[in-house]
């Protein structure tokens, strides 16, 4: 490998580090809540391979968006087509990028047109309180499409007084505003964050601009609490090449309107949960902007559906069960009218024998369409060793239902196919967990197989790609991770972690579209680290290795310094200006600086 000696070097520095370190800060995750199961579970006590990212981390990366946030985290694929927020695909664990779930508050934003969509997520970056990364399968505590993990955004639901103005420009005429405004009403929190991007491109046609708006809303009410959320994303950008190498004039605009309320309460003794959300989202996209009429899609789609669990704790242990009812539709001018029904029910009975071992195990029963019902069942086991050291292991099946776009879009080099039905896997993992505090180490040996895979195939150059449940995927890996902070004069926190990817498929005489253009090795390096005058540096590194593409090395770095109410920040992604893509002949930016400030106000 190339830059072997570059990381052999950081981690003996980060072994010696851990090793010595004296005066460090106490890890606070086992006070955090996570959502790996239906009951919540301490991240110390989960069974699952689990990474939080919290709001230090996000405030101190050197991104403005929830996409090249992602980019870091371990296991997670982020390709791109365009930069600042445009359009990335996420897949988890060697997945498509069809079979990451993601989540706001908990609540499913799947598009039923396409997973394009899935990161045109509504909400401020400033808004974040942290984001949870489950790795590995999760149908059956989500249901469908949470093949191969999920992301769960967790918005802030705070009742303090704040006001925070965010002002950025840089490289190809960009700029970007924000402003976010908490006043909280009694027991009752009021946010709303207004956000506009806007640059003129790193290449020819790849211009965009993105407008963002969303209110949050909070209501503690003792013993129960209500929180409503109302999310608008506009994107206008240039989609040079995007989708087809032969025409450079691609233009598409993308609409997303969010509505959610979800209430806790404690009712005689059982906590009941209830979900109700409604997306829309609309998608023009034109082939020659220069030639409207030559070839333009246009797709509305809908989501919308409820969840409610009611859950008790028992002395032998914790019984949750629920049910949720989604339907999709979509109005479009190439995939034409659909709708469907899906219905769910779940169950899950977790345990904790002396806070020592612990397991939940449980099942999601799901039908749709004209699919009757089928069973996904899992289980997760703990053992703690002593108080830092733990094993787990997990099994469990996971579903992915099709999207719009594989059933019915066609065009002159693209066939669609009604009678695809849904994806299914099973999947092992066995890991170890150590959680100092000093320091976080995890490893995990993982497998999935995977049938009925769903894949755009073709055996030559001069066919069409046609999509079929012909693959079988077998996937094996290993993750191994470890994070300190430290409290002295130089370094702040550092992280790294390393993924070991191993895809088998059969219909190997067939050219596939998506699936065999996974990462095989990741390794992911983040350094904070002080300066003088109080300057913080913090560098992100990242190596991928990606089937039949080139290997990449890229460095992100921000330069931040803290002054009373203002945080000032020069930002440089990839700094070393290397040439590089994550989607053969889509060219992603070289180096790209920026610069900005930070207002914070806090308000008695």
């Amino acid at each position: 490998m190339k830059y072997h000696k570059f990381y052999v070097i950081v981690c003996f520095l980060l072994i010696a580090a851990v090793i010595n370190a004296q005066d460090t800060l106490k890890y606070n995750l086992n006070e955090v809540i996570v959502t790996a199961g239906k009951s919540p579970i301490s991240f110390s006590n989960a069974a699952r391979s689990i990474e939080v990212l919290t709001l230090d981390e996000i405030k101190n990366a050197p991104v403005f968006n929830v996409q090249d946030l992602l980019q870091y985290s371990q296991s997670v694929d982020i390709k791109q087509r365009g930069a600042e927020n445009v359009q990335a695909d996420i897949s988890i664990r060697g997945g498509t990028f069809e079979q990451t779930l993601i989540m706001i508050d908990g609540i499913k934003l799947t598009d039923p047109q396409t997973a394009h969509h899935n990161l045109s997520l509504p909400i401020s970056f400033s808004n974040i309180e942290r984001i949870e990364v489950l790795r590995g399968q999760g149908s059956r505590v989500f249901g469908p499409n949470a093949f191969t993990g999920a992301v769960n955004v967790i918005t802030r639901k705070d009742l303090s007084k704040r006001i925070s103005l965010n002002l950025r420009g840089g490289e190809n005429n960009l700029y970007e505003t924000g402003l976010t405004v908490s006043y909280p009403l009694g027991n009752w929190g009021n946010t709303i964050s207004i956000n506009k991007s806007k640059s003129d491109g790193y290449r020819e046609n790849s211009h965009f601009d993105i407008s963002n708006f969303n209110y949050n809303s909070y209501l503690n009410l003792g013993k129960g609490n209500i929180s409503f959320m109302f999310g608008y994303l506009d994107k206008k950008f240039a989609a040079n090449t995007f989708y087809s190498t032969r025409f450079n004039n691609q233009w598409e605009h993308t609409i997303t309107r969010f509505i959610n309320t979800s209430a806790d309460f404690d009712i005689n003794r059982f906590q009941v949960n209830a979900k109700v959300f409604y997306r829309i989202n609309t998608d023009d996209y034109i082939l020659d902007f220069n030639r409207p009429s030559f070839y333009r899609n246009f797709h509305k789609s809908f989501n919308y559906g409820n969840e409610i669990s009611l859950s008790r704790k028992f002395d032998f242990g914790n019984i949750v069960a629920g049910g949720e009812f989604n339907k999709d539709e979509i109005y479009s001018t190439n995939l034409g009218n659909h709708q469907r029904a899906k219905y769910g029910f779940f169950t899950e009975y977790s345990h904790s024998i002396q806070n020592q071992f612990i397991f939940s195990l449980g099942f999601f029963a799901y039908k749709y369409g004209n699919i009757d019902w089928k069973f996904w069942p899992g289980i997760d086991l703990a053992y703690k060793l002593d108080s830092q050291n733990k094993l787990y292991t997990t099994f469990g099946k996971s579903f992915r239902l099709p999207s719009y776009t594989e059933l019915y879009y066609t065009d002159p080099v693209t066939i669609g196919n009604p009678n695809l039905i849904h994806e299914e896997s099973t999947s092992y993992e066995v890991g170890f967990n150590r959680l100092t505090e000093n320091y976080i180490f995890n490893l995990a040996l993982f497998r999935r197989d995977g049938k009925n895979i769903i894949d755009w195939l073709r055996l030559t150059n001069q066919d069409k790609w046609q999509v079929a449940n012909l693959t079988e995927l077998n996937t094996i890996g290993i993750e191994t991770s470890i994070e300190s902070d430290f409290n002295n004069l130089f370094i702040r926190n550092i992280k790294l972690s390393y993924t070991y990817l191993d895809l088998q498929r059969n219909a190997v005489n067939l050219q596939s579209k998506y699936i065999l253009d996974n990462l095989k090795h990741q390794a992911v390096i983040g350094v904070d680290h002080n300066s003088i005058l109080g300057i913080i540096f913090s560098w992100k590194f990242r190596y991928e290795n990606r089937v039949n593409l080139e290997n990449i090395f890229l460095a992100d770095l921000r330069i931040s310094k803290s002054l009373n109410y203002f945080d000032f920040f020069v930002n440089a992604s990839n700094l070393f200006n290397k040439a590089y893509s994550d989607f053969d002949q889509v060219p992603l930016p070289g180096r790209w600086i920026s610069a900005g400030l930070k207002v914070n106000l806090e308000m008695e």
